[in-house]
């Protein structure tokens, strides 16, 4: 292994290239050049979305408030992300428009206290949020995760409130919603629920959609949700760690955790290229590490996967890329996170986390290593979810 370039000191980031055996991963794609990079910053007590060309210039007209849960989503000129237990779209220069708002604010209701014999009111705070969007390849359908959090907020005396404060009240009925795995038609405008679940990974073709279920990777059918197939039966990964899935470019990947037999420190991180919605006997690739890799993100072109390597404590990582037809892999970069694929696959930008926690600045590179370009120098980029 050879270092290619130390790009951060402050950041410890270095460029590598070498692991895996002969490889040949492409160079910086003068086609990149200029690309739109979108991402989402810390802005006062929350978040917002912004963008950046490879060039390092910002894009105005891209500052919507957003949730950092839920990433962002790009799609051609249009952003997807979300806000207030909102998805929202739009492109730079123009006002979001909502696509679906399944609400989040504050429930109240009254009672009697079973302690004082008063009547009372009680307040709870609804978090309706959305995570784990993802796009199908005709960009017309668009798959997330609803969860609901409701915290109880207070008690206060009924006397506190107006008889029209009180008409006023939204009840925890009024926020109820079913949690779970959606999709929504972007052609109809048709939002359909599908089914519970804890996570939501992404589409493996224009019906079915990958996502945990019974504490393993599933699809189900779109159209029809109650069709359930397991993808990974689970003596392909250890108890508690549950597969994720990524996909592009027509290509589908699944990341399995299994510890070396025989070993108590070596952990063999597997990526499967799914032929057909189905686990192939043998893993396109396997990084042996001591830590365990827990993301995958897959290129444009379908060719390319990124995977990140948890390196520690901390929670920084070792980011390697697999050419998923040979099943070569290199380390690309220490200490660093995969954020997105350029445009032609042939380079990724990365997150590397700088002195303040939890946030840090947004790098370039061919997947070779070379060209390696600083895109932001804020410090307030947040991490991908």
């Amino acid at each position: 292994m050879r270092l290619a370039k130390l790009i951060s000191i402050v950041a410890a980031v270095a460029y590598v290239a070498g692991c895996g055996g002969d490889t040949s991963f492409p160079g910086w794609n003068p086609d990149d050049e200029g690309a739109i990079i979108y991402y989402v910053r810390a802005a006062g007590n929350g978040a917002e979305t912004a963008a950046i060309t490879t060039y390092g210039n910002p894009v105005n007209g891209t500052g919507w408030p957003c949730d950092p849960r839920a990433g962002i989503l790009p799609v051609g000129d249009k952003l997807f992300f979300v806000n207030g237990g909102a998805l929202y779209v739009s492109s730079p220069g123009e006002e979001p428009t909502a696509l679906v708002d399944f609400g989040s604010g504050t429930a109240k209701e009254t009672r009697t206290d079973d302690a004082s014999g008063y009547e009372i009111v009680t307040s709870w705070h609804v978090d309706n949020s959305i995570t784990g969007l993802c796009v199908d390849e005709s960009e017309r359908l668009i798959g997330f995760l609803l969860n609901q959090l409701m915290t109880p907020s207070g008690k206060e005396h009924i006397s506190r409130y107006t008889e029209a404060d009180i008409a006023r009240f939204s009840d925890r009925d009024s926020f109820s919603v079913d949690e779970g795995a959606y999709v929504i038609d972007l052609e109809s405008s048709n939002v359909e629920y599908l089914l519970p679940t804890t996570d939501v990974f992404c589409f493996t073709d224009e019906s079915h959609l990958a996502l945990e279920y019974a504490l393993t990777l599933c699809t189900a059918d779109v159209g029809d949700p109650d069709e359930v197939a397991v993808v990974v039966p689970d003596d392909y990964f250890e108890l508690g760690w549950s597969p994720v899935a990524a996909s592009g470019g027509g290509t589908t990947v699944t990341l399995c955790n299994k510890a070396k037999p025989g070993s108590d420190t070596l952990i063999l991180n597997r990526l499967y290229v799914l032929e057909e919605r189905r686990l192939p006997e043998s893993p396109t690739a396997t990084i042996e590490a001591r830590e365990r890799a827990d993301r995958v993100i897959v290129s444009p072109n379908g060719r390319y996967a990124a995977v990140d390597v948890v390196a520690g404590s901390l929670g920084v990582a070792d980011l390697y890329v697999v050419d998923l037809e040979t099943g070569a892999y290199e380390l690309l970069a220490e200490n660093s996170s995969a954020y997105s694929f350029l445009p032609s696959s042939n380079g990724l930008v990365c997150f590397t986390k700088g002195a303040t926690p939890g946030r840090g600045d947004l790098w370039a590179a061919g997947l070779d290593g070379s060209e390696v370009q600083r895109l932001t120098d804020t410090g307030d980029v947040l991490p991908p979810p």
